[in-house]
């Protein structure tokens, strides 16, 4: 989703508040419950975002991410994950207008599969395969760097962003 489309959600998101419309749903910013939930295209590599809502570099991370794929017009599928109570990641989404895929993961399912330990962590999956995890022995600005050239090199530009 755009950066453009990421602030039209995000209006409708508050138009909706003002209406009085709290749903899951208001504006398309939603928490889901298990990544099997979200809609995503199986052709493009997944980017696993481990943050929590109480850690301002976590949700930097997070936000960095999202912001990389779509300014280089990658073709990855961002999706956070937390462990967090739902009502804080609504609360997230809401103050945020984050606009990708959240997952509550309250059981550590998905913690548990890619044996994350911390926040923030990145794991990318393709076609079900993890094909990259963030080394924690690593300072922040080292990691960035090794997922960005990753994803440079194995997530193609969309043909949106070549025109």
């Amino acid at each position: 989703m755009s950066l453009i489309a990421c602030l039209v959600v995000g209006l409708s998101f508050v138009s909706s508040l003002v209406q009085g419309q709290t749903s899951d749903t208001a504006g398309g910013l939603q928490v889901y419950r298990a990544l099997t939930d979200v809609a995503l295209d199986p052709g493009r590599p997944l980017v696993l975002v481990f943050f929590s809502t109480a850690c301002p570099v976590c949700f930097d991370d997070l936000f960095e991410v999202r912001y990389f794929v779509e300014k280089n017009g990658l073709e990855a599928e961002v999706v956070g994950v937390s462990r967090d109570s739902e009502s804080a990641l609504r609360t997230f989404l809401e103050k945020y207008a984050y606009c990708r895929p959240v997952v509550r993961d309250a059981g550590k399912k998905l913690f548990r599969a890619h044996k994350v330990d911390l926040e923030p962590f990145v794991v990318i999956l393709d076609n079900g395969r993890v094909v990259f995890k963030d080394n924690g022995l690593l300072d922040f600005k080292s990691r960035r760097e090794e997922r960005e050239k990753w994803l440079m090199r194995n997530a193609g530009r969309s043909t949106a962003a070549s025109s």
